[in-house]
């Protein structure tokens, strides 16, 4: 019995080919449309389905053995894929009435149909899959019914890609903390050159709903790939520079702030940087949130760091980064992450999610008789940013523009500040008279805290204060007693 293939696709790579490999060993080729069109102008002989009706009756009734008219012989192998809906959605001129254009119900219900029946039936929905089809074909004859469910499997997770692509694009969020049932669209887009640790692989999947944002819009200029622990670090300390309106640099590494300073001059912010922690910025990631310049990449190249994003570079700045070839160049044009994404995590059976903590509704309120002049307060804010995006139990110390002493992931807040502290008197062990230090820290502070704190010179904090009554008035008074500013925001911002 001679045996068929249907084959109706979008994305005609290779198709000819595979088509032509089938023909050479047997198999009678159905088609229609585009396919159709594409392969007879190739030469390789194919029947038509019916116009008419496309292919969704027929075809689908074949593979189900189901009697009908338009009778069709059942297929061996079918051949289909869908609309590239997340690239369509993507462009800039695309508009929502475009929509149903690119809703496919034929195609999408002939690859579930074939899937369905995999144990007589080959679906093949990528590319990729068509020399190893046709190797085992011309070998074998057919392939294992373990690889004819792998690829059953395969369509399956390519449809609900698909249809989660629409449902995130109709719902404009990646936030899905209200419904009860979700299918998360994400496509591979970049091998990883390992994971967490060199002997784990890894990947970056893209979550699919529109134009690219966050960390699926960045651009490796040099360096080749990134690990997982890159990505880490690059979200990380975009989605902090992004809280400054000012020009801003960020140095992090292991998902850990080591410098942030923030003014006018982009050459003069990174040397403050770097400088404030010059052991720990090594061998960081530094991230700006404006265009690198020419003299700022020569500041740069004077400092060993294993990368550098920026939204943007001078075409001299980029020859000049690029003299250092181990370092890894990205651009990343968004800088300001999505409020609609949801945080994600992992854990054994399931996964859990939450909103993203991107609260900005802190209620300043001065709680001492000292009340901060502007110049505290501009500080007390930026560090209490900074605090919000560093790991539970925060102390960012802040003086002139940029982190004096930062330590976080502590199991307390005393240990935090005292920790942060000492960096600060073995990185900075002259500081200059009157300069203004200030405290924040992501979780509510006790009279120990406190004390701590002013031992390290502070002139200002800023923290939660949501401990009890009793607490946060002895804190007070403390503050009182040394003559020291302290605002309570009623928020805390604790994350892993």
């Amino acid at each position: 019995m001679t045996k068929t293939a249907f084959i109706n696709v979008y994305d005609k790579k290779g198709i000819v080919e595979f088509a032509d490999g089938l023909r050479q060993l047997g198999y009678e080729i159905f088609s229609s449309a585009s396919t159709l069109k594409l392969l007879r102008r190739a030469d390789v002989n194919a029947q038509p389905i019916s116009d008419k009706e496309q292919i969704l009756y027929p075809a689908i009734n074949a593979i189900l053995n189901v009697s009908d008219s338009a009778r069709l012989p059942k297929p061996h192998i079918v051949v289909a894929d869908l609309y590239p809906l997340s690239k369509i959605i993507a462009q800039d001129n695309f508009a929502f009435e475009e929509i149903y254009q690119y809703l496919d119900i034929a195609n999408s219900a002939l690859i579930r149909s074939a899937a369905k029946s995999f144990s007589d039936t080959i679906i093949v929905c990528d590319p990729k899959d068509y020399k190893l089809l046709l190797d085992a074909l011309k070998d074998f004859g057919d392939i294992s019914d373990d690889r004819k469910k792998r690829l059953a499997a395969k369509a399956y997770h390519y449809c609900a890609y698909y249809d989660g692509a629409i449902a995130q694009y109709l719902a404009a969020s990646n936030n899905f903390i209200n419904e009860d049932e979700i299918v998360l669209s994400l496509k591979k887009v970049a091998e990883l050159s390992c994971g967490e640790n060199p002997h784990q692989r890894g990947a970056f999947y893209e979550l699919k709903a529109g134009t690219p944002k966050g960390m699926a819009a960045i651009k490796i200029l040099q360096g080749g790939k990134l690990n997982y622990n890159h990505y880490r670090d690059i979200d990380l300390a975009c989605s902090l520079v992004g809280e400054f309106q000012p020009s801003a640099c960020a140095i992090v590494k292991h998902t850990h702030i080591c410098a942030l300073a923030w003014g006018e001059k982009l050459p003069e912010i990174f040397k403050d940087a770097f400088d404030s922690d010059i052991k720990n910025c090594s061998g960081g990631i530094a991230v700006f949130n404006r265009k690198v310049n020419f003299k700022t990449a020569k500041t740069i190249i004077n400092e060993y760091l294993e990368g550098i994003v920026a939204p943007e570079y001078s075409k001299d700045a980029l020859s000049c980064l690029k003299a250092r070839k181990k370092l890894k160049i990205i651009s990343a044009p968004l800088m300001f992450f999505s409020p609609e994404e949801a945080e994600i995590a992992l854990v054994s059976g399931g996964m859990l999610m939450e909103e993203k903590d991107i609260s900005n509704e802190a209620k300043y309120k001065t709680v001492t008789r000292k009340k901060p002049d502007s110049s505290q307060f501009i500080l007390l804010e930026m560090a209490q940013r900074i605090s919000k995006h560093a790991k539970s139990r925060a102390a960012v110390f802040v003086q002139e523009s940029k982190i004096f002493g930062i330590s976080d992931r502590q199991t307390d807040c005393f240990e935090s500040v005292r920790m942060a502290a000492e960096k600060i008197r073995i990185n900075h062990p002259i500081i200059k008279p009157g300069g203004c230090l200030v405290l924040a820290c992501d979780s509510s502070m006790n009279k120990e805290c406190i004390i701590e704190a002013i031992k390290g010179g502070v002139s200002a904090i800023i923290q939660p204060g949501l401990n009890s009554s009793r607490e946060n008035t002895q804190c007070i008074e403390i503050c009182d007693e040394k003559n020291i500013a302290m605002v309570f925001t009623g928020i805390r911002h604790l994350r892993q």
